[in-house]
């Protein structure tokens, strides 16, 4: 389980509709800088099987001169095929972006280990659970360079925040591929997958962004090049669209939207895959209630799977970046039932 559902879009390895670290730490003055999260989770699936896990992310760059800073961010997480109980089984840690990056007030342009922009579900669902179709498309682990140009500061009087990203990438071989403790191991181009490819082949265009409305959108297209074991490329695009309301002095919400759409799908010909996110958020002081909606449907071609999940999340935020949440679950896979639920202890620092 990755933390980018969390909102812990730190900028690492590129941007987003938000100003990055590398900004952030320029305007504060702070020559280092850091930020991370940990997680306690705990998972009961309807097959019997529990599963308690440790997941933590911790972000930290250096401020050079003139803009420039090196950025990067670390991973702790169960990197195994898992499977049946388990109690922080599997646990690995890996390098999960490094980059070198030059900021200004108008762009900012990265190159190292990135993560491309496409997407915002993976960062923006709610739940313990609504990050997971999103994450299915999300793009980490890539060796390239990109750029983010801050289109509201370019175009006098557009409102809010704009940003158009541009990336060129291929999948990281790089022993940062690997990881220590639970061994992943390295990446090789006879393993085969989209972008792993011999050189930076692949492509991302994303436009995120904020009105002062308080509307947020992300539209974006990917081309992922085929390595030795597909047939083709891969073309996929992503909408999505957030919005934020007070509805009362105490009550605030939130909802989000985003489908995507891939054709020849995994790098076979003429597979069409379709996923959604679809949730809602109500919070009331330390309180907040989500539901989600999220499904993933492929034709014949990749075999006819598909999945329905909804799930029903409360959580309570307390002091010094802890939080607290609990979710269930129930929906189909593959035409099978199954429902689950879990508990989430959050720590930021």
């Amino acid at each position: 389980m990755k933390l980018h559902h969390l909102m812990f879009a730190l900028g690492c390895a590129g941007a987003s509709a938000f100003p990055s670290v590398a900004q952030t730490a320029t305007d504060a003055g702070a020559r280092w800088f850091h930020e991370g999260v940990a997680e306690l989770t705990f998972d009961h699936a309807d097959d019997g099987s529990d599963v308690t896990a440790a997941t933590v992310e911790v972000a930290a760059g250096f401020r050079l001169a003139g803009g420039w800073s090196v950025q990067g961010s670390a991973v702790l997480e169960p990197v195994g095929e898992g499977g049946g109980d388990s109690v922080f089984e599997d646990e690995g840690a890996y390098i999960d972006s490094l980059t070198l990056q030059y900021a200004s007030d108008a762009f900012t342009v990265y190159a190292g280990k990135i993560a491309p922009v496409f997407g915002s579900a993976a960062d923006l669902a709610p739940g313990l659970y609504g990050f997971e179709v999103g994450e299915g498309y999300q793009l980490v682990e890539m060796i390239g360079a990109g750029a983010d140009v801050g289109v509201g500061r370019l175009v006098e009087g557009l409102g809010g925040e704009h940003v158009l990203s541009v990336s060129v990438f291929r999948a990281d071989r790089s022993v940062l591929s690997d990881s220590i403790g639970t061994r992943r191991g390295r990446l090789s181009l006879d393993d085969g997958g989209l972008a792993n490819t011999s050189d930076a082949e692949s492509v991302t265009v994303s436009l995120d962004g904020e009105s002062e409305a308080g509307w947020g959108y992300t539209v974006g297209y990917r081309r992922l090049a085929a390595g030795v074991t597909e047939e083709v490329a891969e073309t996929a695009f992503v909408a999505g669209v957030t919005r934020s309301f007070q509805l009362s002095e105490t009550l605030a919400a939130e909802v989000l939207l985003e489908a995507f759409g891939a054709s020849d799908a995994d790098g076979v010909a003429s597979a069409d895959r379709f996923g959604y996110t679809l949730a809602g958020t109500l919070a009331r002081g330390d309180w907040r209630a989500s539901a989600i909606l999220s499904g993933v449907h492929q034709d014949a071609v990749l075999g006819d799977r598909d999945l329905d999940h909804l799930e029903l999340m409360i959580g309570r935020d307390f002091a010094n970046g802890v939080s607290l949440d609990a979710g269930v679950r129930t929906g189909k896979r593959d035409g099978a039932s199954e429902t689950g639920f879990g508990v989430r202890l959050t720590l930021g620092f």
